[in-house]
């Protein structure tokens, strides 16, 4: 097919065909149409649509939208092609190698341009533009299956309350019970505390107890992250994992996985290069390809993420994250699920045995977005311990300003509970003797602090 054609019917897909549109239109860019074809104008329409009201039009919405008559006539003669014969896996293929072309020849002009203009430093991140091209992908993949892959590790649950408890009886009695669907908690904790350790501490519990887990992860690998939940999981620690058989490794992972019934699905994305609308597309792959519906998302972390739409470079960092904190919250409320994330002090924070919000790095505005902020710190002589201190610094489901202290095994990744089943949570200034009073309690005798990579 020649580019006009290609043009015409990306466009006809995006409002014909609800599975095409959400693969393409987190890439749409006016760039990779041509101004010949009104095609190009046709997409500036759709995305200024996507920005002002935050969502894709309809086809009424858009015709009403339009105030170029020669536009609406190239709009109505690309909707009226016949699309229906092309199998959608295919069409995918053929577009995203459209996408892939045209973005090379547009990299081509510009190392043209740019080798004209005599200023050779200016070309030096077009190679790098040109690779960026050659792996382009609208990234079909859906995620880390756990347990149909036990090499690379997987595990699950389901359960459709509308709150999802940690486990941890300390933070729940705190939160009313648990994560609430349509519901964005943070943790907010400095360099190395421990953010990703507690996400894949209460992903386990949450495995172990019938709810389906979702974790996208920007930093660490999948396979990281699933080796930081089989250390959980498997009740080892990573020296004991390398010294085992596979056999005897396969023995114990079966065993776990007769446990538990349902799934864990771990995705990568590289860092700053999606935004919350590429969320919505993973989650409906997931439900279509796995029939997978998560009970939880863990985002591992919002920091790394991206405003839907075109970017606005007059925006600063806190306007950014706030965007980011907000669009995602949505994809929580609209899938009806608790989004758990995590979000970095400053270095004042970092230090210090006692944070608040304004100890946030980057962007104060997220905080206004998240409906439950934990503030997570580890002083020397607590990490020596295995006790994290948790202060409750933002709910809207209970009493802020409370402060608690929880149990952390790093070697296996588990978060524990510092008191028996029928105590009160430790309200002791120091708190190093109330841990060593729980180690003991808990026949931990020594628990180093060690971190993972």
């Amino acid at each position: 097919m020649t580019p006009a054609i290609y043009e015409k019917l990306i466009i006809r897909l995006l409002f014909k065909n609800e599975d095409v549109r959400d693969k393409i239109f987190p890439f749409l860019n006016v760039n990779l149409f041509d101004s010949d074809y009104d095609t190009q104008n046709i997409v500036k329409n759709v995305l200024a649509f996507s920005d002002k009201y935050d969502r894709f039009p309809n086809v009424t919405e858009i015709k009403t939208f339009m105030k170029d008559d020669s536009t609406s006539k190239a709009f109505s003669e690309c909707l009226a092609m016949d699309a229906e014969e092309y199998d959608t896996d295919f069409m995918m293929s053929e577009i995203e190698d459209f996408f892939k072309r045209k973005l090379l020849w547009n990299n081509a002009e510009q190392l043209i341009k740019t080798l004209k203009s005599e200023s050779i430093i200016e070309a030096g991140a077009v190679p790098e533009s040109i690779m960026d091209s050659l792996s382009f992908s609208f990234d079909t993949g859906i995620g880390f299956d756990f347990f149909d892959d036990p090499d690379r590790l997987y595990d699950s649950l389901t359960l459709s309350d509308k709150v999802v408890p940690s486990r941890i009886k300390a933070i729940d009695s705190l939160i009313e019970g648990g994560f609430h669907e349509k519901s964005l908690t943070l943790f907010l904790a400095g360099t190395n505390v421990g953010k990703t350790l507690i996400m894949c501490a209460l992903a386990s519990n949450m495995i172990m107890h019938g709810h389906d887990v979702l974790y996208v992860t920007f930093e660490d690998s999948e396979e990281k992250i699933a080796n930081r939940i089989t250390f959980n999981l498997l009740d080892a620690d990573k020296t004991q994992l390398k010294a085992m058989s596979k056999e005897a490794f396969m023995r114990r992972f079966e065993h776990v996985k007769k446990m538990v019934k349902q799934k864990l699905i771990i995705k990568e994305f590289p860092e700053y290069t999606i935004g919350a609308n590429h969320l919505r597309q993973l989650l409906k792959d997931l439900k279509i390809k796995k029939k997978f519906i998560p009970r939880i998302m863990f985002i591992d972390y919002i920091g790394c993420m991206l405003p839907n739409g075109k970017q606005n470079t007059n925006l600063n960092s806190n306007d950014l994250l706030r965007l980011v904190a907000g669009q995602t919250r949505a994809v929580g409320m609209e899938y009806s699920m608790p989004i758990v994330s995590g979000a970095q002090t400053n270095r004042g924070g970092s230090t210090s045995s006692e944070i608040d919000l304004t100890d946030t790095a980057d962007s104060f505005g997220q905080t206004m977005k998240a409906d439950v902020i934990f503030g997570v710190t580890e002083t020397p002589e607590l990490a020596a311990a295995g006790i994290y201190t948790f202060f409750l610094l933002k709910s809207r489901y209970g009493l802020k300003g409370m402060k608690i202290s929880v149990g952390v095994d790093k070697f296996k990744q588990r978060l524990f509970d510092v008191v028996g089943d029928d105590e009160e949570q430790p309200r002791s200034k120091d708190l190093v003797d109330d841990a060593v009073v729980t180690l003991r309690k808990t026949g931990n005798k020594e628990i180093k602090n060690i971190s993972f990579e």
